[in-house]
């Protein structure tokens, strides 16, 4: 039997695009007359909000929109817990946190036009170190405590384990931060068509789960929105960040220097690979 595909060798759909350069991603897409959207950040790592005016920047030539949390029909996103903020309203929880956003018919005006939005912050103390920040009287960002979730994770009989590991270590690690090296710039482009249809493009790997998303997020109905995915230069945990840009936010992402912090609480057998391996999380 003679096969068309099976053992053949086959060219990428897009291979000869990518290679040539012809790909179009959404960064390279335009549309006449659009407007450039950029996003004021917290200059604090926490504070409370305690007024936001944009009259200034909305009375500047080419501004045609600025806009705060409550200019959201629903403030809240997140892929477990709606709980993310589109746009900071009673507080900033990091540095960089997005507190306004406006549109203009350039880059250079979107800017300057952020040089004239007045916050009033009250500085709030801030947790820097994921282990203080589980102290009972560490400072709160989120709620009544700093804490997602607590898992246990236990395998065979953890004890007896113990009592038989040849070798049992405690120790605390530290890493830098990992940031991804995707090729691609945050980018978002969204258009009403005429028929009042919203069309995002964005470079996703969810579509349909960003649109459902903007629809509760926008309060419009989930078949006025429609979401499509143009080349892709990475696909990486940054995609979140396209629900501000859809929602009227550029796409600059939020980056915090920092440490990521393992503390294992608890032993290891080292031994023969053939036993039983105990271990304790």
């Amino acid at each position: 039997m003679v096969y068309s595909v099976v053992g053949k060798r086959h060219s990428r759909i897009d291979g000869e695009l990518q290679v040539t350069g012809k790909s179009l991603y959404t960064d390279d897409e335009k549309r006449p007359g659009m407007l450039y959207c950029k996003q004021l950040r917290s200059k604090y790592a926490h504070a409370r909000i305690l007024k936001v005016d944009t009259s200034a920047a909305e009375k500047l030539a080419g501004v045609k929109a600025a806009i705060t949390a409550k200019d959201i029909p629903h403030n809240r996103f997140g892929l477990t817990y709606d709980d993310q903020p589109i746009l900071a309203d009673d507080k900033v929880r990091c540095f960089g946190d997005a507190v306004a956003a406006v549109a203009a018919t350039s880059w250079e005006a979107a800017e300057e036009a952020l040089g004239l939005i007045e916050v009033e912050y009250e500085p709030l103390p801030g947790v820097f170190d994921p282990i203080e920040a589980m102290q009972p009287d560490a400072p709160k960002v989120h709620g009544d405590s700093n804490s997602k979730s607590r898992i246990h994770i236990g395998v065979a009989d953890i004890e007896q384990g113990w009592r038989e590991s040849d070798v049992v270590f405690e120790e605390t690690i530290s890493t830098q931060m990992v940031e991804h090296a995707h090729i691609e710039p945050h980018a978002a482009l969204v258009e009403v068509a005429p028929s009042g249809e919203v069309i995002v493009t964005t470079a996703t790997q969810r579509p349909f789960g960003w649109a459902a998303d903007l629809s509760k997020v926008l309060k419009i109905p989930l078949n006025n929105i429609r979401v499509t995915s143009p080349a892709v230069g990475g696909l990486r945990r940054q995609e979140r960040n396209h629900h501000r840009a859809a929602a009227g936010v550029d796409e600059q992402e939020d980056r915090q220097a920092g440490e990521r912090h393992l503390q294992p609480r608890g032993r290891v057998r080292l031994h023969d690979c053939a036993s039983p391996l105990y271990y304790q999380i």
